[in-house]
Parts: structure tokens; C-alpha cells; sequence
């Protein structure tokens, strides 16, 4: 197993590298979509290549985050390693499925007046409370607070 230090570093690493794409994605799942349908990327594929790499780079990465965040939500012992209680953890794997489940159905819902509004609050929400909790956890590289065991089954 990995000390806790090079646990939550790489929890980190890998966080901070899904996060710029999946907000970028996000902002244009969400937040241009409350107005209607978008062609998702297809601005930024012309004019910034750079962000485009970012995006993509947001996905295998976004999997190791699942992965990780997952489980540590079921495992208690790499929980403690990265000193993150299950709250922020479960934040985390709700905006990551439901990124990607609203990606992959995008071209459904979007175009249905019903549903658009209620998934792009949705989304907006879940990459709120994604970014209050990274913030929160994530940002230093030393633990937050020593996480006991107790508060962390809670």
C-alpha cells in the first residue's frame, strides 16, 4: 500500500489534472446550454488548441479520480491515507458519473426544452459543490484536519 503522503499526492495530481477540462466541459454543458442545444468543443477545437488537449486530458484522468474517489468511499483504510471524510469523497464521484452520463446523452436531453433546464442546474450544481469541495480538501498538500476514523464512516 502507499504511504499516505504519496497517496493523496497522487489523489491530488490526478484531481487537479480532471478538474480544468471537466470545468471547461462543464461550462459548456451547463451554463451555454440553459439557452439551448450547443456543438459541444467545436469553438475551442478552431481557436484553442491547447484547451482541447486539456479536455482530453480530462478524461483518462477523470477515471483515475472515480477510481480513487470510489475507493476510498468503500475502503476505510485509503480513506484515512488521504485524509478526505466520505462527504467531499461522495460529492466527488456524483459529479464525475453524472458528468459523464449527461456527456453521453447529450444530444438527447439537450434538445428537449423539459429536460435542459433541470440536468443543466443539475450539472451546475454537482460542479459547484465539486469545486467547494476540491477547494476545501485538495488544496494543500498536507491533510486538512487529522480525519478520524469515526468521521470518516459517518
Amino acid at each position: 500500500m502507499l504511504p499516505a503522503s504519496l497517496a493523496r499526492w497522487v489523489y491530488r495530481l490526478t484531481a487537479f489534472l480532471a478538474l480544468p477540462g471537466g470545468l471547461w466541459a462543464a461550462l459548456e454543458m451547463y451554463g451555454f446550454t440553459l439557452f439551448g442545444p450547443q456543438m459541444l468543443f467545436f469553438s475551442i477545437v478552431h481557436t484553442m488548441p491547447l484547451l482541447v488537449y486539456t479536455v482530453l486530458l480530462s478524461v483518462p484522468t477523470g477515471i483515475a479520480w472515480l477510481a480513487q474517489s470510489a475507493m476510498a468511499l468503500v475502503h476505510s483504510g485509503y480513506r484515512l491515507r488521504l485524509a478526505i471524510p466520505r462527504r467531499p469523497l461522495g460529492v466527488f464521484v456524483a459529479f464525475i458519473v453524472a458528468h459523464a452520463v449527461l456527456l453521453a446523452g447529450y444530444e438527447s436531453w439537450s434538445r428537449n426544452a423539459l429536460l435542459r433546464v433541470p440536468l443543466c442546474l443539475l450539472g451546475l450544481t454537482l460542479t459547484s459543490l465539486a469545486v467547494r469541495e476540491a477547494w476545501l480538501w485538495l488544496r494543500s498538500a498536507s491533510p486538512r484536519h487529522q480525519v478520524s476514523v469515526g468521521e470518516t464512516d459517518a
